[in-house]
Formats: structure tokens, sequence, C-alpha cells
């Protein structure tokens, strides 16, 4: 087995299911499970090869974990432009954009759809990367693309996201309509899924827009309910308490449409 060949079949060999943006891929446990079958099929320098990378690879996992973004970042580059995999420049761009390098984390995303055309969480991630860019044309066609793929494929909790990131972009493009329709869909969706945290996302996303479009009544409403729901949520509410904080800002400071 060629080099290539070895590192293509681990690579699809560390497939996981669709994950949240926010979610790194791979935990370094699988090594021993991974690598053990392949043993038998490797030359010397081959199963070296592989060691190593899986090695870089772990290390930058255990940087991810302690929050040492930029050990994690360089770690995982490493082995993204040794192998290609798609894994390690997903978690290179979410360490990159952990530590405010938004910039540096968009060619990464880059990286990893060309190894995952279509990757949802990638997309996702990309989305949020241009918005915090403020390439928000470009941002909602990503956004666009990753709910067009989710729908297509039935996955109901990454057309979720998409329709929160889509909800977000909207908003800042001056689509409220389009906006409360996205977020309106999304806390739908969240009601099925029984996950209040995203519930009361799209809820807070809603007061939002109703407050910068001065409809107070509206905007209060839609955050006693996130409010609610980020309640039931507890610690996985975080972004949701954001959303309602800059509504609550906007209310008191007037910054609102007549």
């Amino acid at each position: 087995m060629r080099p290539s060949l070895a590192l293509g079949l681990l690579s699809a060999l560390l497939l996981a299911p669709p994950v949240a943006a926010a979610e790194p891929r791979i935990d370094a446990s699988v090594y021993g499970a991974i690598v053990g079958p392949l043993d038998h099929e490797l030359t010397e320098t081959e199963r070296q090869g592989l060691l190593r990378e899986f090695d870089r690879f772990s290390e930058g996992m255990a940087s991810l974990t302690a929050q040492r973004w930029a050990e994690a970042a360089v770690a995982f580059e490493a082995v993204a432009d040794t192998t290609g995999w798609f894994e390690a420049a997903y978690n290179a761009a979410l360490a990159r954009r952990a530590g405010g390098e938004y910039a540096a984390a968009l060619p990464r995303t880059d990286q990893a759809l060309r190894s995952r055309p279509g990757d949802h969480a990638a997309l996702f991630l990309r989305a949020s990367l241009l918005q915090g860019l403020g390439r928000y044309a470009d941002s909602r066609a990503v956004a666009d693309e990753a709910l067009s793929t989710a729908r297509s494929e039935g996955l109901a909790r990454e057309e979720l996201l998409a329709l929160l990131n889509q909800g977000a972009v909207l908003r800042i493009l001056g689509d409220p309509a389009g906006a409360l329709t996205a977020y309106r869909d999304a806390a739908a969706l969240a009601v099925t899924l029984e996950d209040p945290a995203l519930q009361a996302a799209a809820q807070a996303g809603t007061g939002f827009t109703h407050a910068l479009q001065g409809r107070s009544a509206d905007a209060e409403a839609s955050m006693q309910a996130a409010r609610g729901s980020a309640a039931r949520a507890g610690d996985g509410a975080s972004f949701a308490e954001v959303e309602i904080s800059l509504a609550s800002l906007a209310l008191q400071s007037g910054d609102v449409d007549a």
C-alpha cells in the first residue's frame, strides 16, 4: 500500500457523524483501534509516517482541550499540510477561530472542504468566519449552501444551525423579514429536536430582530421566551444569552428603526 493510499484509508476510517461547528473532530483514543487493523498492510516507512502524524494530531487535541489555541493550530496545520486529512484542517480552523484569528482560520475551512466537499460542519464554520470578518454576502451564500445540503440529506440539526446563521446574516444585511422566517423555522426545528439551547438561540435572534425594527413588545415577548428556554438548557445557552443582551441594549439605547 502506497503512503497516499494508506493515509486515505486512515482518513476514511476517521470519519465521524456530523457535529456542530464548535466541536473538534476525532478523539486521540482511537489511535490504537485505527492503526492496529492497518498494521499488516503497511511498510515500516508508512507505519512510522502514520504514527508521527497521529502523534502530532494527538498533541493538537491535547492543546485544544487545554485551550492553548495557537499550539493546537500549529499541530493540526502540520498534519493537514502533510496528509490532507479533513479532521486536521477542520480542527486547525476551530483553533484559529477560538484564538480570534478569523482570517487565518478561513483558508483551513477551504482545505477541509476540498477534502470533503459539502461537509455541513465545515460549511457552517466557514459561514461563521465570513460573518465575523464582515463578509456578509459571502457568508449568506455559504449559509444557503449549508442549508440546502442539510435539507437534501435530511439532517435536522445541521439544518437548524444553518438557519440560525442565515437569520443572523439576513438581519445584518437589512432583511428582517427573511431573518424572522429563518429564526421561526429554526425554533420549530429546535422544538422537534428537543434542544432548548438552540430554541433559545432562535427565540433570542427573533427578539433582537424585533428590537432593531423598533417592535418593543414583540422583542420583549421573544426575549422572555428565550430566557425560559435558556433556563431549561442551563450552561448550553451562552449564545442565546448574548443575543438577549444585545436585544436589551438595542431597546434601551434606542438603536432601533422607527
